[in-house]
């Protein structure tokens, strides 16, 4: 039984950060693949966890193959999805949105940046 803080490693995915009773619990980090395909993208949550699933303050990074940075999403999280304050960024820092998200969806109460690129 995991717990503590330790690293978990498999095929897809790693994780180094706190457990509590087996599972990912309190504050870490986990990268994966979004499919089992060789040319899947990848994600990276850096954050807190409640039960296995973001929740909490976080940053989700989205990386195309190759490992170029896509999309970041940071703020507050609930039971793996955005939700509270939170705002989507480009790789070079330019915010998209900022304000509000209900259950992984920006909800509009706050900016967006049309003509960001």
């Amino acid at each position: 039984m995991k717990h503590g803080v330790g690293v978990m490693q498999g095929p897809h995915h790693r994780y180094e950060g706190e457990w509590v009773h087996d599972r990912v619990e309190g504050k870490g980090t986990k990268r994966w693949k979004t499919s089992h395909k060789p040319d899947s993208n990848e994600e990276q949550y850096e954050g807190e966890w409640r039960a296995g699933l973001q929740h909490g303050t976080g940053t989700l990074t989205v990386f195309h193959r190759g490992g170029r940075r896509k999309t970041i999403l940071e703020g507050e999280w609930c039971d793996g999805l955005m939700h509270g304050q939170g705002r989507e960024l480009t790789p070079r820092g330019v915010v998209l949105r900022s304000g509000t998200w209900a259950r992984g969806v920006f909800v509009g109460e706050g900016q967006q940046n049309e003509q960001a690129p």
